[in-house]
């Protein structure tokens, strides 16, 4: 009876193990969902590291998924250049503002995007630079935090990658003036799974505060007109096989016994095989 019940356990946990997201988490181990936090550096920081990329045939970027209160209906765009080494995103709408004029001297605005991106057989993608740009107009005392998140999601099992990326900014006033900041992710440490597609998700937040009613303002976009692209992920891609790390698990009945050589149920010259 002991040892019925410890098969079953083991099975138990080998199905649990490939269900639950990390099971599908690419190449990072076994462990708890880890989060890799930052705060943006100022300026956009020079070229991505992207040069070696690869040219990838046949990769698209799908119709992005959006909500929140930054990013109604048809107030964002998403589009990948040519290369596919950058994905832009340019907000319409994307301001907070807050101050005795609008009511509220604290206002929050934010924006949940998913962005479905088909990759061909035989590559995969990792995120090496995120630029973000805007614009302040923060009276003294007042304060401005921007907050990022971005993680993948395979499209086919709907899992998320265990590791997720978070850069975070903070602007204090007097400022009147547009900014830029950008942050790389230098190990290149998360990859796609090879040849699969997924969700790129990224979760943004405004947060603005002014302390003596005057009026504050900062926007996710430009007032150049000139500046067209106001997120950029900056991608590098590289050729893989199937067997590359982030492939399911295959999981094996342990009650099962494996083949040995000729084909039979057990070990060479064991039970399922007779001797010759």
């Amino acid at each position: 009876m002991k040892s019925h019940s410890g098969i079953l356990a083991l099975i138990l946990a080998s199905q649990m193990a490939f269900f639950a997201p990390e099971a599908f988490a690419n190449d990072y181990g076994p462990g708890a969902p880890t989060e890799d936090t930052e705060d943006f550096a100022s300026g956009l920081g020079g070229a991505p590291d992207n040069a070696d990329s690869v040219r990838v045939p046949g990769v698209k970027v799908g119709l992005p998924r959006h909500a929140g209160s930054g990013c109604p209906a048809g107030t964002l765009s998403a589009t990948l250049s040519p290369d596919a080494k950058t994905l832009s995103m340019l907000f319409d709408n994307y301001m907070v503002e807050a101050g005795d004029s609008t009511g509220t001297r604290r206002s929050i605005m934010d924006c949940q995007l998913v962005i479905p991106i088909d990759v061909p057989n035989g590559y995969q993608v990792s995120v090496v630079k995120l630029d973000y740009r805007g614009f302040n107009l923060l009276p003294d005392k007042a304060v401005a935090r921007y907050d990022a998140v971005y993680f993948f999601t395979d499209k086919q099992t709907g899992h998320k990658y265990r590791k997720k990326f978070r850069r975070k900014k903070e602007f204090r006033g007097p400022v009147e003036d547009e900014y830029a900041m950008s942050s790389k992710i230098e190990k290149r440490e998360i990859w796609s799974a090879c040849g699969r597609s997924f969700d790129l998700n990224i979760n943004t937040s405004i947060w603005v505060q002014t302390q003596t009613g005057e009026d504050a303002l900062a926007t996710l976009d430009s007032i150049d007109s000139n500046v067209e692209e106001y997120v950029d992920y900056h991608l590098v891609w590289q050729t893989c096989s199937t067997a590359a790390p982030g492939r399911p698990p295959r999981i094996t009945d342990p009650r099962r016994p494996r083949p040995g050589p000729g084909g039979g149920n057990g070990p060479p010259n064991g039970p399922g095989r007779p001797r010759r």
